[in-house]
């Protein structure tokens, strides 16, 4: 059953991803949460998502624009978090949405900032995580504002 149900996902992500009709961030987060809550974790699926996600919208963040979607913290952070565990471009993905998300998570809610510090933390890179806005904001948002023990750090839930 789950074979054939990915192999349906696999297709329609890769019709999709050339389509002239852009998929939703919106839906890509849903998507990409669910698969990960399910524990689906063919990569197959996972990397079909991402595609998708560089193809429609990397040009758009990496310009600046920000005019395809409005990024809104409560989708960027869960899919941050969703391929941030086994998606194979997991660190290009996660620059993306860290370069969308960094402005906004001194106002977002103390979880969401968490779940994409997290994420980060996880599948981001060693160049993005000794970046001097990744490194500010977790010292900012953990430990000033949340009182969080920096040291605990990449060790909780281990």
């Amino acid at each position: 059953l789950f074979d054939g149900l990915t192999k349906h996902i696999k297709r329609y992500f890769a019709e999709r991803g050339t389509a002239s009709e852009r998929l939703p961030l919106e839906f890509l987060t849903d998507f990409a949460t669910a698969t990960a809550t399910a524990g689906i974790k063919d990569k197959a699926v996972l990397e079909s998502i991402t595609k998708v996600f560089h193809d429609q919208y990397e040009e758009d963040i990496q310009s600046g624009n920000m005019a395809l979607s409005s990024y809104h913290i409560a989708d960027v952070a869960p899919f941050a978090q969703a391929l941030a565990y086994g998606t194979p471009r997991a660190s290009d993905t996660l620059g993306l949405l860290w370069k969308v998300a960094e402005p906004k998570l001194r106002d977002s809610e103390p979880h969401l900032a968490l779940m994409m510090i997290d994420a980060v933390v996880k599948g981001g890179s060693d160049e993005l995580l000794t970046e001097g806005s990744v490194m500010a904001l977790v010292d900012e948002l953990l430990v000033q504002k949340l009182d969080f023990d920096s040291s605990l750090l990449g060790t909780l839930g281990a």
